[in-house]
């Protein structure tokens, strides 16, 4: 689908697109907001935004912000997204620490890398190499002029960052690094090991100092105090200990209750957070180790930090998240990784955070908070004022509450039902508010400044049952709404439709059979637009024009004739119905048919006729009735549409397919699968078809499929195109591949000669050769012009794939013997076949079930698929060789240096010689050996 938007995991809540089309936003059950790209359907951006299913969403009308409300009983004002800045690794992400500045990054990496980058530009300034094994923890000095790493081969390493060189290293610690942290001066390096022991590490003279014991498990973080008499630790023995690092004693011991993984302190020292398996952050005061709050979190906390102020809390999770909390432990923001997160801060500008992963990246992610506001309940509606400087919010607190859009601070409260409100509207011109009710009211409210509209409707409108949702006309001078109707347990709409200046109900109509989730008035003021829980979505217009009976049992679809007069009619009688909208009645009648008619359609010039019933589609002659056409389907079709030349058909069916007909030969051309039955079918253009379906989708899909060709092979097997694309390649178990002109659908040639199957085709890229490949375990090629059959292949196996070389000298096929091989192919038409041709090159194995071969463009690689689900690269030798090394006998053995530049040879006169590769001479000849054997 050209324009299908796949990405939430839970059901899909509310939907905004900004008047230039520029912006497109989804809410949902999953707690987040996702942007989209119109274009392509591809998700450009992702908040996560709530603790509960968004409900409403707006776009400020300047179109800069977006408005979100949620059943978490939240209001929040969100910047728009960017994408976040990403720092792509090799492999998974082990730790990243910022610079004190802000414009510098340092990463540790499990392929034993340390990387420092510079921020803004989103390089790599220095790679630091030295550890042997996975990097696990590294440090930063408050200066930023050394960096220090940890790893998995239990060795520290410092490097000066200007120039990247060694300052020291600490070799053969007693366990793996897990945690790293300069004090401030940057004279001393804390490190935490899997053994229990906290290094003190002395920068200058590159010695340990003191080694700090009492953990009881490994400890997985340390911090210094911002004056560094103190250092911090948290470990998986539960407890977080304060240390007085000058004397190397322990102060105090603040237990945790969980193994611990993230610790940070506060910027002025006065607060410690640390968090674990248990999915709890925990805060203490500093010094005197107080519990002060406890944040709960949905995940293992993986890391912690604070901003400047320590008024908000960073979390970075086993889940993937990265959270953002309040100080009171309420969730602002929410940002996604695609594995566990192993590092969260906050940038020293407050307004970004940075987090690393185990999927290879680390993010910088603006935070795109404004503002929060808070209702007593869920929050059902949320909308700005026209000039957008005020926020409007209302919801099961059966309130309406006024914001100001700069700051968030609250101008008004009313209350103004006794039940939940679930419908808020605001005219064009802002002098009226509507809201709707489970109390069976709508309210009108003064609109203007707050302070004007005081605490009293305008008006009060009775409604037959609680209101579901509501809708005001662009002209505000309609009121449409949905009310619940029924009892026992079943649940219908009927939508009211009132006039706003008198209150008067203008129609009234029972239009769903389940509750009616979203009501929208289109641009004419008349035209009502309403989705439900029924599954449906359905246009009603509110001045009715005619009303008259149809079809005993229920209408089931209707088409407009293209002169405007005509109406056509479907339904449980069975019957097709033309009818004359003047009088009212029945011009002719198509049918009956077996049983009721599901859909109808005209073609668009209106020549004929289409009902859908059961599994099949009728097509009729309007001008007379004929029948002309009959096409089954396995399943009941459910709905059709003819395309704009009438040259094709549409059909939706219960199969979960939407099918394209070619009507002259009254074949099935193309099928587009979805997640459920295909519910409606519309052609744009010829070229596209829009189909929805009741897995609740809707896809723009582009027609590939031009012609229908009957190939008389039984099943198709293999396929090839010329490189000219005038002509098409078939075969399948006839054992025949046959030639089709791609233009006019013509069979041109056949190449005979198979005795199985043929399961695998290719073409020269010069149109020379034909190669195919049979399950007679045979490769034969083809002189393309004549047919003429110029070799034969011999493999072990049925042969599943072939490709020829860009060069056209060199062919590759594969099958189920498990090998791919390569033959000289090189053949010029007019020229006898060369005695080299069919010559066997190389033979690749084990290269599992081939089903697929490519070359590389250049040749360099040759590409196989397999069954085994991988993906080989192998590297085809060259025919000729790269360089001749000439020796006076048989050579008995060769080998390489490690850098590949030498070649040691062992020659059978005894003499082992060195070579220079790159030159062809020999560098040394050693007389090795006292007996040399005679050359043969």
């Amino acid at each position: 689908a050209d324009r299908k938007f796949e990405g939430h995991t839970a059901l899909v809540t509310a939907v905004v697109v900004s008047g230039d089309g520029q912006t497109l936003a989804s809410g949902s059950a999953d707690h987040t907001i996702r942007f989209w790209n119109q274009a392509n359907g591809k998700e450009s951006a992702v908040l996560g935004a709530h603790t509960g299913p968004i409900t409403a969403l707006a776009l400020h009308p300047a179109g800069t912000q977006l408005l979100s409300a949620s059943q978490d009983g939240t209001v929040k004002l969100w910047n728009l997204p960017a994408p976040p800045r990403l720092f792509v690794h090799p492999d998974r992400v082990t730790a990243a620490v910022l610079s004190a500045d802000g414009t510098k990054l340092l990463t540790g990496c499990a392929d034993k890398q340390v990387r420092l980058w510079d921020l803004a530009a989103g390089r790599v300034e220095q790679s630091l190499a030295g550890h042997t094994l996975a990097v696990t923890a590294v440090a930063l000095s408050a200066d930023g002029s050394l960096a220090a790493a940890g790893g998995a081969d239990k060795t520290l390493l410092l490097w000066h960052t200007a120039d990247g060189k060694e300052a020291q290293r600490f070799a053969g610690l007693p366990g793996t690094v897990l945690c790293l942290a300069f004090r401030p001066d940057g004279k001393l390096l804390a490190a935490g090991l899997d053994d229990h022991t906290i290094h003190l590490l002395e920068v200058s003279q590159g010695k340990t100092v003191k080694i700090l014991q009492g953990h009881t498990g490994p400890v997985h973080a340390v911090a210094f105090t911002p004056k560094g008499d103190r250092l911090l630790s948290a470990s998986a023995d539960q407890t977080v200990r304060v240390w007085r690092p000058q004397e190397g004693s322990l102060q105090t011991t603040l237990e945790a209750g969980t193994p611990l993984h993230g610790l940070a302190v506060s910027h002025d020292g006065r607060q410690v957070a640390a968090g674990g398996e248990n999915q709890v952050v925990k805060i203490w005061t500093l010094p005197d180790g107080k519990a002060q709050a406890t944040i709960p979190t949905p995940a293992a906390v993986q890391s912690v930090g604070f901003d400047h102020d320590a008024g908000r809390l960073v979390v970075g999770g086993a889940d993937h998240l990265v959270r953002v909390y309040a100080r009171n432990g309420t969730l602002l923001e929410f940002f996604q990784h695609e594995g566990p997160v192993s590092a969260a801060a906050f940038h020293p500008d407050g307004r970004h955070i940075l987090s690393a992963s185990a999927d290879k990246t680390v993010r910088l992610s603006p935070l795109y908070l404004v503002w929060q506001a808070r209702h007593a309940g869920p929050v059902r509606q949320a909308r700005f004022n026209t000039g957008g400087d005020q926020v409007l919010s209302a919801g099961d607190d059966q309130t309406i509450k006024v914001w100001n859009t700069a700051d968030g601070r609250e101008l008004q409260s009313i209350a103004a039902h006794e039940g939940g409100i679930t419908g808020l509207g605001l005219s064009k011109d802002g002098s009226r508010i509507v809201s709707a009710s489970t109390d069976k009211t709508v309210k009108v409210w003064k609109g203007g400044k707050p302070g004007e509209r005081g605490d009293q409707p305008a008006a009060v409108i009775p409604l037959k049952g609680p209101a579901q949702s509501l809708a005001l006309s662009p002209n505000g001078a309609r009121i449409a709404v949905a009310v619940e109707e029924g009892g026992g347990g079943k649940t219908s709409s009927l939508l009211q439709v009132f006039d706003l200046a008198t209150g008067r109900e203008l129609m009234a109509f029972a239009d769903h059979a389940g509750p009616v989730t979203a009501l929208a008035f289109q641009g004419d003021n008349r035209t009502l637009v309403s989705a439900s829980g029924d599954k449906t979505v359905r246009l009603a217009d509110v001045n009715i024009l005619a009303q008259w009976p149809a079809h005993p049992g229920g209408v089931a679809g209707v088409a407009f004739h293209g002169n405007g007069t005509q109406v056509l009619s479907g339904g449980a009688d069975k019957n097709v119905q033309l009818w004359d909208l003047t009088a009212r009645k029945v011009v002719r009648t198509f049918g009956p048919l077996p049983v009721p008619v599901k859909a109808v359609a005209f073609s668009r010039d209106s020549t004929r006729v289409g009902a859908a019933a059961g599994p099949t589609v009728t097509l009729w002659n309007t001008a007379d009735g004929r029948q002309l056409q009959s096409l089954p389907h396995p399943a009941e079709v459910l709905t059709l549409s003819f395309s704009t030349d009438s040259a094709r058909l549409a059909t939706g069916a219960a199969d979960h397919l939407a099918r394209v007909w070619d009507l002259a030969p009254g074949k099935e051309l193309q099928a587009f699968p979805f997640g459920g039955p295909v519910t409606a079918v519309a052609f744009h253009d010829n070229k596209d078809l829009a189909a929805g379906s009741s897995d609740r989708t809707t896809a723009i899909l582009s027609l590939s499929a031009v012609r229908v060709m009957a190939t008389g092979h039984g099943p198709v097997q293999a396929l090839a195109v010329t490189p000219s694309g005038s002509h098409l390649l078939t075969a399948g178990a006839d054992r025949t591949v046959t030639l089709w002109n791609t233009s006019t659908g013509n069979q041109e040639r056949t190449f005979p000669g198979a005795e199985a199957p043929v399961t695998a085709l290719a073409v020269s890229r010069n149109g020379v050769l034909l190669a195919t490949g049979s399950a007679d375990r045979t490769v034969r090629l083809y002189n393309f012009a004549d047919g003429k059959l110029l070799g034969q292949l011999q493999t072990g196996g049925a042969v599943r794939a072939l490709a020829f070389s860009s060069n056209n000298q060199v062919l590759a096929a594969g099958g189920d013997d498990r090998q791919l091989r390569t033959w000289n192919v090189s053949y010029n038409p007019g020229q006898p076949v060369p005695p080299e041709f069919g010559k066997i090159l190389q033979t690749f194995a084990p290269a599992g079930v081939v089903t697929g071969t490519a070359f590389a463009a250049d040749g360099t690689f040759l590409f196989s698929s397999s069954l085994d689900q991988t993906i080989r690269v192998w590297k085809p030798a060259s025919e000729a060789p790269a360089r001749t090394l000439a020796h006076p006998n048989l050579v008995d053995a060769v080998a390489y240096n490690l850098a590949g530049t030498e070649l040691a040879t062992a020659c059978h006169d005894g003499h082992v010689r060195i070579w220079d590769l790159a030159r062809g001479q020999i560098l040394r000849d050693i007389p090795a050996h006292t007996q040399p054997e005679p050359a043969p």
